[in-house]
């Protein structure tokens, strides 16, 4: 009877380290976002009559500061004519992250119209967040319905 008992607490304290060593292990991991992540996908409202427009695709990449890490903006575009186009959905992904940063982005659903009530040509908002140990940063970005992103 003894030697079960011993046998049984090995068995325990076995598999009590294995399940400390994991822990330690997971909590020693870095905690930023991973690289090839979709930090969000927006449809964006859209003004009436654009239901029968062009669907024009557009993909620009950037970096983000000085953190190394990289992001790209697809961009999906509605065109009536040359001079008549508005953002319908945006998607950011992260392709090149810092393993001790963490990334959010947001991006606002409204189109905001330079043109005309008859010649649209529009842009959205968006916000990329990152967390660093003892620093928070928000860049904002204008996205254009030509596809071109430019940090505000």
């Amino acid at each position: 009877m003894i030697k079960q008992s011993t046998h049984k607490n090995m068995k325990n304290t076995h598999s009590f380290i294995v399940l400390l060593l994991f822990f330690l292990f997971t909590a020693c991991q870095p905690s930023g976002t991973p690289d090839n992540t979709l930090l969000t996908d927006q449809e964006i409202l859209l003004p009436e009559g654009f239901s029968h427009a062009v669907e024009k695709k557009y993909s620009v990449r950037k970096n983000i500061d000085d953190t190394g890490a990289v992001c790209t903006f697809d961009i999906t575009a509605l065109e009536k004519a040359p001079s008549n186009f508005v953002v319908k959905n945006i998607k950011i992904t992260l392709n090149g992250g810092v393993k001790d940063i963490q990334f959010k982005a947001f991006v606002e659903k409204q189109n905001v119209n330079l043109g005309t009530k008859k010649a649209y040509d529009t842009y959205c908002i968006a916000e990329i967040k990152y967390t660093q140990p003892g620093k928070e940063v928000i860049k904002t970005y204008t996205i254009t319905a030509r596809g071109k992103v430019s940090e505000l």
